[in-house]
């Protein structure tokens, strides 16, 4: 994907969007939001996170990106371009290593 230099495996679906987190140790981290309503799926916008998601979730209208190297879940409106908040969810253990393996949604 352009923008997209690492495809890191996180996906999330809403309608007919799919999100793509993007992130190596090297490049800025990307979000990539796709329109899959065309032949073929087209790029919708590319998201710059403040931080380095990973896995992602659609819950009640935000998109949920968890951090792999700081603890941190950020918070997208699904139709905007940056984050509008951020949370440590995972405070650093005594040896300062820390990440947020997997967010999905309660239901």
């Amino acid at each position: 994907l352009p923008g997209c230099r690492n495809p890191y495996g996180g996906l999330a679906a809403e309608g007919s969007q799919l999100f793509v987190s993007c992130w190596d140790f090297v490049s800025p981290a990307a979000l990539i939001r796709l329109d899959l309503s065309g032949n073929p799926p087209a790029i919708a916008a590319t998201l710059s996170p403040p931080i380095n998601a990973g896995s992602l979730a659609v819950c009640n209208g935000s998109l949920f990106a968890a951090d792999q190297s700081s603890g941190k879940i950020a918070r997208f409106e699904l139709g905007g371009q940056s984050a509008v908040s951020t949370a440590t969810i995972c405070p650093a253990s005594s040896t300062g290593a820390t990440m947020v393996a997997d967010i999905s949604c309660g239901r």
